[in-house]
């Protein structure tokens, strides 16, 4: 059996996770940001998130075609 493409597939999803981790701290912290020093008003932050998280799902679950099982 050979290991070396075992290790490359999961370095890969290792750094798939890193991505995805990395990116939603930032978003964290630019939500942070902008109830803490900009003084923006939570309830906006939460509403404005759940307008674009729609079309943004839309975009990442249909982005390889949508009907590959």
């Amino acid at each position: 059996m050979d290991h070396s493409k075992m290790d490359h597939s999961t370095n890969e999803n290792t750094q798939k996770k890193t991505k995805w981790l990395l990116i939603c701290l930032g978003v964290a912290v630019v939500i942070l940001i902008a109830v803490k020093v900009f003084a923006v008003p939570l309830t906006n932050v939460v509403y404005f998130g759940a307008i674009l998280a729609c079309p943004l799902m839309h975009i990442l679950m249909m982005r390889n075609g949508g009907h590959k099982h």
